[in-house]
């Protein structure tokens, strides 16, 4: 992996800046971060490393609960104090998530009781979104590991440059305040001189206090092996006392603005990509642009079902020892719901299953039509997680596990235009109307205008209608040479159709593909998509890590 990559997603670490001044500082510690910044090197420190929960958590014994908002406290205020919450907290459990990453075993004995044990349980206690915060705030702690110089910065060694490059800044300021400047210096080069030196000893004091009053150096000072430092800065209180005014400041940025404009919070953004093969085949554009894909916000019914799903494969034993889930994609969801696996078509690879799966979850949503109205959440949430896993095999196939399908959704794609260019075709002539119709909706799609978005009523009745048309396809008619999986998607979409509980099957079903892709995808692969702002797939890889963790302890 290239771990120096800069980043624009929101795993930046904008809370505890890290970043030095002067380029004494940025080469060496630089240096120093490109070496340590490859998962093998990671791997080998946290073989050495013993756990450092039971520590941690002892200076979080009585933090148990987050800061609540309050009808009488700003909005701003409360976020600033959540996220101080979550970033002590998610030090303390870090260890789960850098073992992790890196693929390596670490010792539970340290945590099997006391604190660390209890911070544990309290995680897999807690109601879903505090799981999902927290998590958030790991993988930033992991963004700041592998793509900035933070493994580096926040040790003894990382404070003892810093310390040394502030006084070297202000020493040469000094030398040149008492220095003979009256020979051939003149006033605009002392002016400028004064200003750089000045500068740079005011960068190298900002950075040292942010690093000295960070939470990584929180999480230092409890593992510190010198008792009588961590007597001194964090029994007596000074330490806290000094960083709530770092806290102040956070609020001060949320109350500002500030925090919104240079997005200072660690929190994941909190959206799921969108690709849908029925809007991509039906637009006026489809062999002009290969650009279908979006974002939405994940509902949160995906996330309460996600929890759920995770606490109930680990708590079967659908896990192994090493936090891999046991049975294929989908099979564990047909079980629960007395669905005939075999004719669910889930393929020889999961690409196939999603292909064949999001083609009948559009042909049963559409056939359902306003049956669908009682259970919405449901159908949104499904219809979510289907183009979401799209999106994953068409634009992040690396997120997937197996080789990359890219002919497998190709060919699909073009059989589906083939259909609706057939059902576009009118035996009759549309009147003029129809053709002043059809060219503005053609020309907004291709200016992207707000009316031909993807949920406008011009492509979701062009998406119903190619549906409708699969759907009512007859057997013996159904002639798509190589591209089976449409077939199979329409068969699919005939079998759920009739069962009563067919949204709640393919919810499920979407659920548990969901999961196993988080389980199966490659760490490397979720370290890289760090660098690009995170995925859905990394969090729910790395809550299921700690909920087998717990499981494995108790």
């Amino acid at each position: 992996m290239a771990p120096r990559q800069r980043s624009r997603g929101r795993f930046s670490p904008r809370g505890d800046s890290i970043n030095l001044g002067v380029p004494y500082g940025v080469g060496l510690s630089k240096i120093l971060a490109l070496r340590r910044a490859s998962l093998s090197i990671i791997r080998d420190s946290v073989k050495k490393e013993t756990s450092t929960s039971k520590c941690t958590a002892f200076f979080l014994e009585y933090d148990d609960e987050p800061p609540r908002r309050g009808c009488k406290c700003k909005r701003h205020t409360d976020t600033a104090q959540e996220e101080e919450f979550f970033k002590r907290h998610a030090h303390d459990l870090f260890h789960v998530c850098k073992s992790a990453m890196v693929d390596s075993s670490v010792d539970d004995n340290d945590s099997a009781d006391g604190p660390g044990r209890r911070l544990l349980e309290s995680f897999t206690n807690r109601d879903p979104s505090y799981r999902w915060k927290l998590i958030e705030m790991e993988l930033s702690l992991m963004y700041d590991i592998l793509y900035t110089k933070a493994a580096v910065v926040h040790t003894l060694h990382g404070h003892c440059i810093r310390v040394a490059s502030s006084l070297a800044v202000a020493t040469s300021l000094l030398l040149f305040r008492f220095s003979n400047k009256a020979a051939g210096y003149s006033r605009v080069d002392v002016a400028i001189t004064y200003t750089l030196l000045g500068g740079a000893l005011l960068l190298e004091t900002t950075s040292l206090l942010s690093a000295l009053f960070s939470t990584w150096t929180f999480a230092f000072l409890c593992t510190t092996r010198w008792s009588r430092l961590q007597h001194a800065v964090l029994c007596s209180g000074r330490w806290s006392k000094l960083r709530r005014v770092v806290v102040s400041l956070h609020r001060l940025a949320y109350a500002t603005g500030i925090a919104v404009c240079f997005r200072l919070s660690r929190r994941w953004h909190g959206t799921m990509g969108q690709y849908s093969m029925l809007d991509k085949c039906t637009r006026w554009q489809y062999h002009i642009s290969n650009s279908s894909a979006r974002s939405v916000n994940v509902p949160e019914q995906v996330k309460d079902r996600v929890v759920y799903h995770i606490s109930s494969i680990v708590r079967k034993k659908h896990i192994n020892t090493l936090g891999v889930i046991r049975l294929n994609w989908g099979v564990k969801a047909l079980k629960d719901h007395k669905f005939n696996v075999k004719e669910a078509c889930l393929g020889a690879e999961i690409q196939e299953a999603i292909v064949i799966w999001h083609i009948a979850t559009d042909i049963l949503l559409a056939e359902l039509g306003k049956l669908i109205r009682t259970e919405q959440q449901d159908a949104e949430a499904i219809k979510a997680i289907s183009q979401y896993m799209m999106f994953l095999l068409v634009k992040r196939p690396a997120m997937l596990p197996g080789l990359a399908q890219i002919k497998l959704y190709q060919r699909t794609e073009q059989t589906l235009a083939n259909e609706w260019r057939l059902a576009a075709v009118d035996k009759l002539k549309p009147p003029a109307s129809c053709w002043i119709h059809s060219a503005c909706t053609m020309v907004m799609e291709q200016l992207r205008c707000g009316c031909g978005g993807p949920n406008s009523d011009a492509r979701l009745q062009r998406r119903q209608k190619l549906a409708k048309k699969l759907f009512d396809r007859r057997p013996q008619s159904d002639k798509h040479g190589k591209s089976s999986r449409v077939r199979f998607g329409i068969e699919l979409a005939r079998k759920l159709n009739k069962r009563e509980d067919s949204l709640q099957i393919v919810l499920a079903v979407w659920i548990d593909i969901l999961v196993y892709t988080a389980n199966r995808c490659s760490r490397e692969s979720h370290a890289n998509q760090l660098s690009r702002g995170g995925e859905l797939t990394t969090l729910i890889w790395l809550m299921t890590e700690h909920r087998h963790r717990h499981e494995a302890s108790s």
